[in-house]
């Protein structure tokens, strides 16, 4: 895998991944403490009992959240450099999951995530209105009508410290660069060729 493109490993790990471990603390910890999700519906649960501890931070431009949010309804996934992975939902309404107690929790996942001093790699997945007809299971000649998805990649990073504050930025990736995450075996790194059908998937 390339070198000097390292937000690239971080990439393919969103482009292969699905559901997984951390989403899934979300849900058990919400359904767990609904009555703390009630109380603070706009805010990360009390620390020690929070996910993550959220430290404060500023960005360089916009907040690559609202970003996102203008996205939805859509599919994120988050790759960090210290090896954490997170999926979720992004509604139509720009919530991160299904309600506000969710998109607090998410919120804070997130942000401990970007502040982690390590790369963070991002990729939303996204369905328009056009659909297409593509192969369907092992039957030859068996088609299914889906529709085209289109696929973004951001990378975030820290940009500078200051006493108590960390400063954010990010970057949206070029088509050719996001394009280019979907062609690496996640495992090994080895050039496997681009493993989404190009006919329902447009890089944007």
């Amino acid at each position: 895998m390339p070198s000097e493109r390292p937000y690239l490993s971080l990439l393919v790990v969103c482009a292969r991944r699905f559901s997984n471990s951390v989403a899934a603390e979300i849900s058990r910890y919400v359904r767990k403490n609904p009555s703390e999700v009630k109380k603070s519906p706009h805010r990360p649960p009390p620390k020690g009992k929070a996910l993550i501890d959220v430290v404060q931070g500023a960005w360089q431009g916009e907040d690559i959240t609202d970003v996102l949010k203008k996205l939805g309804p859509g599919i994120c996934t988050v790759a960090g450099g210290d090896g954490r992975v997170l999926e979720f939902d992004i509604s139509e309404a720009g919530l991160f999951g299904e309600d506000l107690g969710r998109n607090a929790l998410i919120c804070a996942k997130l942000f401990g995530m970007f502040s982690s001093g390590k790369p963070t790699g991002i990729t939303v997945r996204t369905f328009t209105k056009e659909t297409v007809c593509v192969p369907h299971g092992v039957e030859k000649g068996k088609l299914i009508r889906v529709p085209v998805k289109e696929l973004r990649g951001y990378v975030v990073d820290t940009v500078d410290k200051k006493p108590g504050k960390i400063i954010l930025g990010y970057r949206k990736l070029t088509p050719e660069e996001l394009r280019d995450s979907y062609c690496y075996d996640c495992k090994t790194g080895e050039y496997i060729g681009l493993t989404v059908n190009e006919r329902d998937h447009r890089f944007v």
